[in-house]
């Protein structure tokens, strides 16, 4: 099944390669790299071509092993021209906003940061060193943000710079002001916020108002995801129920991407009825109702792994290898017929979420991996108290007898001196099973004194 769904995700991915290679901002910048439009098209019909030939191999990769090593070749090739056209669309998007300013503007420098619920001086400082390059590992264990800051502006001196801060959930006059110290004069800051009062706060010179799908939109991405080669005039009576089911989605693409992904291994119009009717839908909940229904579409294993991953904060960039680890020490991961190694049911269970949408690629850093913040909802809602996280921030009275996985985040701004108190109110969950300590680019480990002397209160 794993492969199967990976074999379906990259018919998708070439559909939507299809219509960025044939979108005017990939046309234009090709011309302005002094390249004829033919380099285009012959790009075009090797795709066209590639698609027809997985159609018929997705279906027999089951059998075929040879085929499903070939489809993994042509799985990484397309990426690589995902990842080719993501700089394309960069460029565009950087010609515009030179076009909106000085014309003589160069970005030379960037760095993109995830901010989320708190806005965490360190760590954003931290980000941004590691985007321009310039970090050390004794960098990212400082807890001197005024020598960070100063090595900042040094790195930045004489340079334009763009920073892009996504995410950001709110912010100070004062937080803004001292952020914003060692960036250099001219340099350019593109924010991401759903509270307009965090583009106040900023002095915002243009805020640009993002709306959901239209109707037509909506269901464009909903058919290229949930039906055989993005057509649904085949399906004349799923159609039908599809049109209806989209606009629940309230135009939102990650709702969409969601209940498409979910809905495209099922062909049984019941199974579809199944989804439109669902009580999920007028769930008193913040989360998204698409998302649900697809977590519950999960197999059991799956699901363990997933909500599992609510104890890491919202915006943590997790590496795979690492996660699959801490599944394998949970005893969350059993081997199955054909696979020889634990590790390969990991690996599987990996690429399953990663492809229905509930892992997604960090965009700072290529080799790591993130949850979307509604994801990450969805993951504290299903683990309610069995999972929880702390940090200096957060009240412990989540604590309970039924918490089983808790994780420390040490919260790099904090001047506490006594984090040591934070774990002491853990004694309370006698069924507790997991107890990590997460540093900034540290990794997980366990807090010496709690080892020492709480550990053995446990046995």
């Amino acid at each position: 099944m794993a492969e199967v769904v990976g074999g379906t995700l990259l018919s998708a991915f070439l559909q939507v390669l299809f219509d960025r290679l044939a979108s005017p901002g990939a046309s234009d910048f090709v011309r302005k790299l002094g390249l004829s439009d033919e380099l285009r098209y012959k790009l075009q019909d090797k795709l066209v071509i590639v698609h027809r030939v997985i159609n018929d191999a997705e279906v027999k990769q089951i059998w075929e092993p040879d085929i499903e090593r070939w489809l993994d070749r042509v799985k990484d090739a397309v990426y690589g021209v995902e990842d080719l056209l993501d700089e394309i669309t960069t460029e565009v998007l950087r010609s515009q906003i030179e076009g909106a300013g000085s014309s003589n503007w160069h970005i030379i420098l960037k760095a993109w940061v995830c901010v989320s619920e708190d806005f965490l001086f360190l760590k954003i400082t931290k980000s941004i060193l590691e985007g321009i390059g310039c970090a050390t590992p004794s960098d990212l264990l400082s807890s001197n943000l005024d020598s960070l800051q100063f090595k900042l502006k040094e790195g930045l001196r004489g340079k334009k710079f763009l920073l892009v801060l996504d995410d950001v959930w709110s912010i100070g006059f004062r937080e803004w002001d001292v952020l914003r110290l060692p960036l250099p004069k001219g340099s350019k800051v593109l924010v991401t916020t759903r509270d307009e009062n965090v583009a106040t706060t900023m002095r915002s010179v243009y805020t640009h108002h993002l709306t959901g799908l239209s109707e037509a939109d909506s269901w464009k991405l909903f058919e290229r995801l949930a039906f055989v080669n993005g057509d649904s005039s085949q399906y004349p009576d799923l159609e039908s129920i599809g049109r209806d089911i989209v606009p629940k989605c309230g135009g939102l693409p990650l709702a969409i991407n969601a209940l498409g992904r979910l809905l495209y291994s099922k062909t049984e119009t019941s199974e579809w009825v199944k989804i439109l009717d669902s009580e999920v839908w007028y769930l008193n909940t913040d989360v998204l109702p698409s998302l649900i229904l697809s977590y519950q579409d999960l197999p059991l294993q799956l699901k363990r792994c997933f909500s599992y991953c609510s104890i890491f904060p919202k915006a943590h960039e997790f590496d795979k290898e690492k996660l699959i680890l801490l599944w394998m020490a949970e005893g969350f991961l059993r081997l199955q017929r054909g696979m020889e190694r634990i590790e390969e049911v990991g690996e599987s269970h990996f690429h399953q979420l990663l492809s229905k949408s509930f892992f997604q690629k960090s965009v700072a850093h290529d080799s790591l991996f993130v949850m979307h913040d509604l994801i990450h909802d969805l993951a504290k809602l299903i683990s309610g108290k069995s999972c929880v996280r702390l940090d200096d921030t957060h009240e412990v009275q989540n604590i309970s007898k039924t918490t089983r996985h808790s994780l420390y985040f040490e919260n790099t701004d904090s001047r506490a001196k006594a984090p040591f108190k934070r774990f002491e109110a853990l004694t309370i969950g006698k069924g507790l099973r997991t107890l990590l300590e997460l540093k900034y680019k540290c990794g997980y480990q366990i807090n010496k004194r709690v080892s020492l002397h709480m550990l053995p209160e446990w046995r």
